[in-house]
């Protein structure tokens, strides 16, 4: 059964015998050579249209390099979302997997906005931009809140590099931060307008829209983000007047729904949609992998 899952994913599918024989090898690799998972190793992903440089004890890398992509329905959905011509603006970039996907949606014409406060992660991220020739990123070392100031940050989870939050009471911090207001931002920055905001700031999520109130009025951007807490998407439903909806491999489950709410424990993807605009719908990595790799050749 659990063979039949896994060669059942959709993302795996993509690129079947590419991706098991991967699998052989990190399996192989664990079992005889464990330690030489920490080594970052160079490899492709996005059907081989982006190139990462990761370790494989790390689970972002891992993931990318087990199935072409992290958490295909977000990243498909932010890639899809990312209009060409426009900007797309990454809160919580971490090492670049969706800032890059996000880079070639929306073109030469287009701009992608990276925050990315971890100097690890940060490090990385630049990295990945020059590996891939990103020169429409644009990375910033900041992080974004609704008030100007300087934060405390851990990273609780060692193997996981994607964790790093705000610092708890009692917790001692591996690093400060500041943060700014996204409206603050972009105000001195000229910039195309922004068709889509995504982000993974692990808690923090609602005082990141609450800096970006302008930015919203004006460009009704769709909005992607990581749902530890009710906050962030009532505030866009009863301030701005969005619709939510958990983002599934099935495709988009309206947020009210029973089958919606059934593993929030999960801390769910949820797409916000903005007034009068429709519902997209959601892309296979076999749809996507195929365009991508057709834009990088031209």
């Amino acid at each position: 059964m659990a063979l039949a899952s896994y060669l059942s994913r959709d993302d795996l599918r993509a690129a079947p015998v590419r991706l098991v024989g991967r699998r052989v090898r990190l399996e192989l690799t664990q079992r005889l050579r464990p330690s030489l998972l920490s080594r970052e190793r160079t490899f492709t992903y996005a059907g081989g249209a982006l190139t990462a440089r990761m370790p494989l004890d790390d689970s972002i890398g891992r993931a990318l390099y087990l199935y072409d992509v992290y958490e295909w329905p977000t990243a498909l959905t932010l890639a899809t979302l990312a209009r060409p011509g426009t900007t797309c603006v990454d809160v919580g970039a971490h090492v670049g997997s969706y800032a890059a996907l996000a880079s070639l949606a929306v073109g030469p014409a287009g701009r992608v906005l990276a925050f990315e406060p971890d100097a690890t992660n940060r490090e990385r991220l630049e990295r990945h931009v020059r590996l891939n020739d990103l020169a429409n990123v644009v990375v910033l070392d900041h992080g974004l809140a609704d008030v100007e100031s300087e934060v405390a940050m851990v990273r609780p989870v060692a193997a996981n590099s994607g964790m790093t939050r705000l610092a708890r009471s009692g917790e001692t911090p591996d690093f400060s931060m500041g943060v700014r207001r996204l409206d603050d931002v972009l105000a001195g920055r000229e910039a195309p307008s922004v068709s889509v905001v995504k982000i993974d700031v692990e808690g923090a999520e609602v005082a990141v829209v609450r800096g970006a109130a302008d930015l919203i009025a004006r460009d009704q951007p769709f909005v992607v983000f990581e749902e530890n807490d009710p906050e962030c998407g009532a505030h866009l439903t009863d301030t701005h007047g969005y619709r939510l909806y958990r983002i599934t491999p099935d495709g988009y489950v309206d947020r009210a729904s029973t089958a919606a709410r059934r593993d929030d424990a999960m801390a769910p993807n949820v797409l916000a949609v903005p007034p009068g605009a429709e519902l997209p719908r959601l892309p296979r990595p076999s749809q996507v992998w195929p365009r991508l790799r057709h834009d990088r050749r031209r």
